[in-house]
């Protein structure tokens, strides 16, 4: 069973070699779209690092699309949320090994200034590069969105004195005060 390491399902069908931002991938036919290049694994053919390793190729680490414990489907991935301090942690793990922005950057196939972007909290990392930063520095940014729902309760807008309906009302009254009059007008 061979899992799409962009979308994390399992992949149904044929499998490819993709180039994506810079890393080489195992994706599935609906993935391969955001390929720079790409071409079709063959049946028993074994994962990207052994191609890399006859070519001589250091990968950058990349984090699985599948770990024990973490959602694969949508559904589920659509239920982890990203940790409030997430920018204090990335900063602060980086820092512990001894890593700058760039060396973490090409660690995990990413530029150095979306680093320091989720960094400063100027960007929330999605479900992807949360990931790899959490195998990549071997901390916790994603947990699971808690079920409860806050529901704000509005205060009911102050009573007015008058309704569209009490307006309406008014109305006819008045048409029908004056449609008495001039009756009262014309027989006398």
């Amino acid at each position: 069973m061979r899992i799409c390491e962009v979308c994390g399902r399992e992949i149904i069908g044929p499998a490819y070699v993709a180039m994506i931002e810079g890393a080489e991938l195992i994706v599935c036919g609906e993935c391969v779209r955001y390929a720079r290049w790409f071409r079709r694994l063959k049946r028993g053919e074994r994962a990207v690092e052994k191609l890399q390793a006859r070519a001589g190729v250091r990968r950058p680490l990349m984090a699985r699309a599948v770990r024990p414990g973490m959602p694969t489907r949508i559904s589920e991935l659509e239920k982890l949320e990203v940790v409030e301090d997430y920018g204090e942690r990335v900063k602060r793990a980086r820092e512990a090994r001894g890593l700058t922005q760039e060396e973490l950057g090409q660690l995990i196939g990413e530029k150095a200034s979306v680093i320091s972007r989720v960094e400063s909290g100027k960007m929330v990392p999605d479900i992807a590069l949360a990931r790899k930063l959490e195998h990549a520095l071997d901390i916790k940014l994603l947990t699971r969105a808690s079920e409860e729902v806050k529901v704000r309760v509005a205060k009911p807008p102050p009573v007015s004195s008058l309704t569209l309906g009490d307006i309406l009302a008014m109305s006819e009254a008045a048409r029908g005060k004056r449609g008495h009059e001039e009756a009262e007008g014309h027989s006398g």
